[in-house]
């Protein structure tokens, strides 16, 4: 069996371990099998159920599927979906807000599917949801995305483009082997790690931006199998971009790939610029426009100088901070700019607050989430709160931390897959964990499996 076969099963073995293989094969063929034979006879329209209070109504004369309910599709591990007959008619998915996710294996193999409409209320994307989908060129994965189980989009070999969203922590193995379109990705900062074969026999990927410098990549991440030779290579005219001194400019002198630094937190900050001079002709400069007339930069009381233009968001990979916080900027969509506290710039704060949202230079962020290391210079720290908006927690956030007594938790969007295994490790005696209205019950059992001690309070 050549390499390529083999590291496909690999992967597939990987990620469906705990899975039958009933109806697996080692490139997933939903697609067409026996569609003319489940057509209904009596109309146009297939309707059936995809989760607990989920349904699903498909148009076989148009392709175009219908998805509603208020929570998550099911996860078709063991057997295939109601529709499995006639994945090969679905053109087109409207998923329907109150949805909450996209199952395992949900549109696997949909060879005719070239787009998806996902909303805002869908927080996790299954095992497998997309693969083997080979026409789907694009697709937009709503903010609040913050889990992306493995394999999920391999074999979309037509996909091109896809923003990862800033919550989502881990790019799990296979999640993008084999999109042989893909040219370009950038990974947020909130993910720390890219797993085995992530992105393997992604021939046309010529950049992959890693804006976490502590981000770790497996060893066959970025690669191609070579024929001739029998070995696995490097993706051919790949160029890393990343923080110098980052785990991923490691990675690419390792493995022979092109590096290129991108300003972070190690690299030198440029001298400031100088106070403008006397206008000779005696008129006084225009402070909207720099010395060679175009518009100036604006810098506010804390320090940020921002390249944009009052109201609207700055790029993503950006660093912002206020009086307290560094953040990064990791959507700047205009009404869905978001970012992640990077680090505390107050070493000596005992109290540290994620807030709900910050303004800056009249662009409102919503605070999604917050880096592992984000408070290790405050060895005095004896409270955290955690603001409404924040998505997901890291591993080993609030390890070592002695002095930590109160963890107030506003959000009410933690789920089970965005808060990292060990996130709570670390916690002990004395150390009280305060929950929103309704949620200690769920939050008690979901902290607890992420490593909390039974010695923590949880109120």
């Amino acid at each position: 069996m050549k390499k390529k076969h083999k590291i496909t099963m690999l992967t597939l073995a990987m990620t469906l371990a705990a899975a039958s293989s009933l109806y697996m094969s080692e490139v997933p063929v939903w697609a067409g099998q026996g569609a003319e034979e489940s057509l209904d006879p009596q109309g146009d329209t297939k309707n059936g159920k995809c989760g607990k209070n989920v349904s699903y109504s498909l148009d076989t004369e148009t392709g175009v599927m219908v998805i509603s309910g208020t929570e998550k599709m099911t996860d078709y591990l063991y057997s295939p979906p109601d529709y499995y007959f006639d994945a090969g008619l679905i053109k087109k998915v409207i998923i329907e807000k109150g949805v909450t996710s996209i199952g395992d294996r949900a549109f696997q193999g949909c060879l005719s599917m070239t787009d998806i409409e996902i909303p805002d209320s869908v927080v996790s994307i299954g095992m497998c949801a997309f693969s083997g989908c080979e026409s789907l060129t694009n697709i937009k994965l709503p903010a609040g995305v913050s889990s992306i189980e493995a394999s999920a989009f391999q074999a979309c070999r037509a996909l091109k483009e896809l923003e990862i969203p800033a919550g989502v922590t881990e790019i799990k193995d296979g999640t993008f082997s084999e999109c042989e379109s893909l040219t370009h990705i950038t990974i947020p900062e909130s993910v720390t790690s890219i797993g085995e074969t992530a992105f393997y026999a992604c021939g046309k990927l010529t950049d992959v931006e890693i804006t976490n410098k502590d981000c770790v990549i497996a060893d066959k991440t970025f690669v191609i199998y070579d024929e001739e030779s029998d070995t696995y290579k490097p993706i051919p005219g790949l160029k890393i971009h990343a923080p110098k001194g980052s785990k991923a400019e490691a990675y690419a002198a390792k493995n022979g790939i092109t590096f290129e630094a991108t300003q972070g937190s190690s690299d030198p900050q440029p001298d400031p610029a100088p106070d403008p001079t006397p206008d000779p002709s005696g008129k006084e400069n225009d402070p909207s426009k720099d010395p060679q007339g175009g518009e100036k930069q604006v810098t506010d009381d804390s320090g940020n100088t921002f390249k944009n233009k009052a109201g609207q968001p700055e790029e993503a990979g950006t660093e912002l901070q206020d009086k307290t916080l560094k953040y990064t900027v990791t959507s700047a969509k205009t009404g869905l700019a978001q970012l992640t506290v990077k680090e505390c710039i107050d070493e000596k704060a005992t109290t540290l607050t994620i807030p709900d949202e910050i303004t800056l230079n009249e662009v409102t962020y919503k605070v999604t989430g917050f880096d592992a290391k984000a408070f290790k210079k405050n060895k005095k720290i004896k409270k955290i709160v955690i603001g409404a908006n924040v998505t997901s927690i890291p591993k080993n956030a609030f390890k070592g931390y002695k002095n930590l007594r109160t963890i107030v938790i506003k959000t009410k969007k933690l789920k089970a897959k965005s808060v990292a295994k060990g996130a709570f490790k670390g916690l002990g005696k004395g150390v009280t964990i305060k929950t929103p209205k309704g949620k200690k019950k769920a939050y008690k059992s979901l902290f607890r499996k992420k490593g909390l001690s039974g010695k923590v309070k949880v109120k």
